[in-house]
């Protein structure tokens, strides 16, 4: 609704009246807004749906977009029909606006953005699940702060990395953890670039994480 009445405001000459109508049909809200705006041309209404596709494409066109607005909305709704969706992300990036877009008249708690950061605000705190009236059901989460590992071992996470472990019995301890141990194989085949480094290192930082950076 509110891309609705943006359109028609942005589109509308200034000081003309917009009205906005709603009604009831087998059970859903209709709702309609008429405004004075040049409305779409009657050769581009079968391209509204259509990824980059705009009335004005010129380069002199004086109303900004990029005509990806209906295109993405229309394939999102098909793609969520009779399913169970989940909406899930950082912080403050706008999971809940959008699903104010697609199911609109929910009304979820949304923020403006921080003046200070010019980046989203986090409102949701806990997951719900809503129903979609063309079928189906959306679910809202909590934004997601970071990743962390829970109920691992500092002395059992190589076993979660498939390269160390397997070359686990060609260090010189039984017990080594690959970090200053001598004769560690593991530490070997990095120098030999047998095993990345990258995954060397994103090991090394999981082990020396403490978990404290991390919501449960």
């Amino acid at each position: 609704l509110s891309n609705l009445l943006s359109n028609a405001i942005k589109y509308s000459p200034a000081g003309s009246a917009i009205e906005l109508q709603a009604s009831v049909s087998d059970g859903l809200v209709e709702i309609a807004v008429k405004d004075q705006g040049p409305g779409v041309p009657v050769d581009f209404q079968g391209k509204m749906f259509q990824r980059f596709s705009q009335a004005d494409a010129s380069s002199a066109k004086e109303k900004g977009g990029t005509g990806l607005g209906l295109a993405l909305s229309k394939e999102l709704t098909e793609a969520m029909h009779g399913s169970i969706n989940l909406v899930s992300g950082h912080s403050g990036v706008g999971k809940s606006t959008l699903i104010n877009r697609i199911v609109p008249g929910l009304n979820i708690k949304t923020a403006a953005t921080s003046d200070y950061h010019r980046k989203g605000r986090h409102t949701t705190t806990f997951a719900e699940m809503h129903r979609i009236p063309q079928g189906g059901f959306i679910i809202d989460t909590p934004g997601i702060k970071g990743f962390g590992l829970v109920d691992i071992p500092k002395d059992e996470l190589n076993h979660h990395f498939p390269e160390m472990f397997r070359i686990l019995p060609e260090c010189k301890f039984h017990n080594c953890l690959h970090l200053n141990e001598p004769g560690c194989a593991v530490r070997q085949a990095v120098e030999h670039g047998d095993i990345p480094e990258e995954r060397y290192v994103n090991y090394l930082s999981m082990y020396h994480d403490d978990g404290s950076n991390y919501r449960v």
